[in-house]
């Protein structure tokens, strides 16, 4: 439901964290509308167009509290 709307108004990109697996799904727009997500685990590092610069190891992201 929510990909659908945010298809309807012009999100470019979501992601999804699931903290349960150590897990995100990214989500990018297309001509087309949103693709297949893309799943990334450690040592994957989450980066997007949207942010140059930007990127987060999930090893940091899921990382234990001390």
């Amino acid at each position: 439901k929510k990909r659908a709307l945010y298809e309807t108004h012009g999100v470019c990109e979501y992601w999804i964290v699931m903290p349960e697996g150590d897990q995100v799904q990214v989500l990018r727009r297309g001509v087309a509308g949103f693709g297949r997500p893309a799943l990334l685990e450690a040592p994957d590092a989450l980066e997007t167009p949207l942010l140059p610069g930007f990127k987060l190891p999930l090893d940091a992201l899921f990382a234990p509290e001390a």
